[in-house]
């Protein structure tokens, strides 16, 4: 049971008979135009201000690249995904780590605020909601991030988990040319093997962007299965399913007396224990893979969110553990 990886866990059905040959040997259109068109539709935004990348790691590595100087101070929270530490270091930015200062390692607005303003730093990435905490900020608190932000800084928005928010914290549609959203289809709309990525950006920072981008960075097979698969009811409907699964996992953990767990956002579920990794090697043992950490937060995990008979094992597998849990169910 693979429960480590964000993933969306429902199986896609692939009609495998309009799957053109000519895919094979041929180039994809450059300009992916039909692609666009979905993408230009559900964020409501021009298709000159959408770029797409393999997978947003590809173009949070485009973006280190092509908008900062060698040298220059990027700001992430800490902890935030993994993978901005790699892109700042080969692209040798310095990385300034926010301290958290809120229960289970969140950060405050106002602790973000303070390093903005002491530190100047050329960009903040920001994952909203976080990974792997689930803190969501809102638009107010975008709003009042963006009020204190250098007018040479970027603020790049990670909504990799935005689709599983129950409100509007995106702040693309303002005309800023130092915001930029970069976005992915392989959490909610369940095509990680796609590798489908795309960011909003300004015309300025697309103009800035484009010489780091080759032209076929997405193939044909994962362009046109995205065009076929981009269908939002029922992206929709898994996002609520999941939902539910996070939620009957939250309650069964409430109950379990050494685990933590705050309110959190996305496909996932953070929690800290002091027998964390004796948690994660039992669950190893059953065939349960769930993240872990190391160093710091060696005392926390993160689960993701499965189908409702993977939940409902995990839980099982729970209440064998813990004898207070079985105790009390």
């Amino acid at each position: 049971m693979k429960l480590n990886a964000n993933e969306n866990p429902f199986t896609r059905q692939i009609d495998m008979i309009s799957l053109n040959p000519e895919w094979i040997n041929r180039y994809p259109d450059a300009a992916y135009p039909d692609l666009l068109d979905r993408l230009s539709a559900y964020t409501g935004v021009d298709q000159e201000r959408l770029v797409l990348g393999n997978g947003s790691d590809e173009l949070l590595d485009m973006l280190c690249r092509s908008l900062f100087e060698n040298g220059d101070q990027v700001m992430t929270l800490s902890p935030s995904f993994g993978e901005y530490d790699r892109y700042l270091a080969i692209n040798g930015l310095k990385q300034l780590k926010v301290v958290p200062d809120l229960e289970l390692l969140n950060t405050s607005v106002d602790r973000i605020i303070f390093f903005i303003k002491k530190h100047r730093p050329k960009g903040f990435i920001l994952c909203n909601p976080n990974n792997p905490t689930g803190q969501l900020y809102s638009k107010e608190d975008l709003h009042s991030i963006i009020s204190v932000l250098p007018s040479d800084s970027y603020l790049i928005l990670d909504e990799a988990y935005v689709e599983f928010v129950n409100q509007d914290v995106s702040v693309y549609l303002e005309d800023d040319k130092r915001i930029i959203t970069v976005r992915t289809l392989s959490k909610a709309f369940g095509l990680a093997g796609l590798r489908i990525g795309y960011t909003i950006v300004s015309s300025t920072v697309r103009q800035l962007l484009t010489p780091y981008l080759s032209p076929y960075r997405i193939g044909n097979f994962s362009a046109q299965l995205a065009c076929k698969q981009f269908d939002l009811n029922e992206m929709r409907r898994h996002v609520k399913a999941m939902l539910v699964e996070k939620q009957k996992l939250m309650t069964a953990l409430s109950t379990v007396d050494d685990i933590r767990t705050v309110a959190c956002f996305g496909n996932f579920v953070w929690l800290h224990s002091r027998d964390a990794q004796t948690l994660r090697n039992y669950l190893s043992t059953a065939g349960v893979k769930i993240r872990s950490f190391v160093g710091a937060l060696d005392d926390y995990l993160r689960i993701s969110i499965g189908t409702e008979s993977e939940i409902d094992e995990l839980i099982r597998l729970i209440k064998e553990m813990d004898p207070d849990y079985a105790k009390n169910h």
